[in-house]
């Protein structure tokens, strides 16, 4: 598919994360662009400032009938959409936001994919992060946003295009990378794909199907490397990058690799890595909210047990004289159920740890709960409601902590509650 002038490209679920940046690509391509959500967000605020119109509620009258449409949606959207439903009866040209993003990447000179459980979003905005200070107008696809940018998307100058690639919808398969990262390897979203094997054979594809490939040493990369077709490096962990030193290990690491990739794009080694110091990081990833009088606010998008465990890990390295309180969100009640060993012996570190309610992402329920997880946990542990603010400020009022508050959800609603209440003592 080719992008036509003559089109108008509608996005149906345009506030999400990796909808509202591939809106403002077409955008800045100089294409007709709208858009529709059941609600308001900073997406979607973002999207009106670049002249998107967005209709708030979904219905049939919000696709547009004076031009040749495509419609995008996205995998939270279900296929008894009004929008979506209306669409495919017209016969009007219908994408899974993963297969629109392959389709726009074709239309780039270099195509570089970051792949991984883990990192995704810090390589790929670190990595554009490089390329910017070093003036080369990229292209890019950032699934969070970076701190002081106002945009987390880009059409760039059309030569080089940077993009997270999804494994959750399997739809990484559908890229052909000129260059692509594998950071991490783990068997989280098995349960969206049909099973551990069916994810592993995905990653495979996508390996197939990129002309470099970099991956760490120890990742397990037999999946990977036995492709003829693709020329492989494979990388030490252990990194060198000069750091600022409150950054964690795994930081640092995705600094490492975001470097790399920079080489082989052109930069210099001495030139990427002075660049990656003015990195002003991702919103969510280790965001400082509060630091005065022995108390310290801060919040990470960790909701798998190794995000939660590295969090936790550089938290207590910097901060080791302070009693830790986390506010923990699960993610999923497909992942709280697989997981739900591992995050208890992680969260186990902390002093108190409050967990939420489960953050169920457009999934149906399962049996698995919030006490299930509290149960388990060999620390002071408690139940949450995000709503609660009574207890909320009783958790503001702890004195020489650090209270992290740890999920991918909308547990960070509960941030300007402890905000408040700490302006107030």
């Amino acid at each position: 598919m080719q992008l036509d002038k003559s089109c108008h490209y509608h996005f149906i679920g345009c506030g999400g994360a990796g909808m509202a940046p591939l809106a403002i690509i077409v955008k800045e391509q100089g294409y007709s662009v709208s858009g529709s959500d059941i609600a308001s967000n900073a997406n979607i605020k973002m999207l009106q400032k670049e002249n998107i119109s967005v209709t708030i509620g979904h219905s049939q009258t919000n696709i547009p009938k004076n031009s040749q449409t495509v419609v995008i949606y996205s995998s939270a959207i279900s296929n008894d959409n009004v929008e979506l439903e209306y669409a495919r009866s017209q016969n009007i040209p219908t994408y899974l936001r993963g297969e629109f993003l392959a389709q726009i990447a074709k239309n780039f000179d270099t195509v570089v994919a970051i792949n991984g459980s883990h990192g995704k979003t810090t390589v790929t905005a670190m990595l554009v992060h490089i390329l910017k200070e070093m003036n080369m107008s990229p292209g890019y696809m950032i699934g969070g946003k970076v701190n002081s940018w106002e945009k987390s998307s880009s059409a760039g100058n059309g030569k080089i295009f940077i993009t997270e690639a999804d494994e959750s919808d399997g739809s990484h398969t559908l890229l052909n990378p000129d260059i692509a990262l594998f950071i991490n390897i783990e068997d989280d979203h098995e349960w969206g794909l049909g099973g551990k094997d069916k994810l592993l054979e995905n990653f495979a594809t996508c390996a197939k199907k990129s002309a470099f490939i970099i991956a760490p040493i120890s990742q397990n990369t037999e999946i990977l490397n036995f492709h003829t077709n693709s020329q492989f490096i494979e990388l030490n962990q252990i990194d060198t990058t000069p750091c600022p030193s409150e950054w964690g290990e795994y930081q640092k690491t995705n600094a490492h690799f975001a470097i790399e990739i920079a080489k082989k794009l052109g930069i210099s080694q001495n030139n990427a890595t002075c660049a990656i110091k003015s990195f002003p990081g991702v919103s969510r990833r280790m965001t400082e909210h509060y630091k005065k009088n022995n108390k310290v606010i801060l919040e990470d998008y960790a909701h798998h047990p190794t995000e939660v465990h590295n969090a936790l890990k550089t938290i207590k390295k910097n901060y080791p004289k302070y009693k830790l309180i986390v506010i923990f969100q699960p993610h999923r009640y497909e992942r709280l159920k697989k997981y739900i060993e591992e995050f208890a012996i992680e969260l186990s570190i902390a002093d108190k740890v409050l967990v939420t309610d489960i953050f169920a992402a457009w999934t149906d329920k399962y049996e698995t709960s919030s006490n299930d997880l509290i149960n388990k946990l060999e620390t002071d542990a408690e139940y949450l409601d995000i709503s609660d603010n009574e207890k909320i400020a009783q958790v503001a009022k702890q004195k020489n902590c650090v209270i992290a508050i740890l999920g991918a959800g909308d547990v960070n609603k509960i941030i300007p509650t402890l905000l408040k209440c700490n302006k107030k003592s």
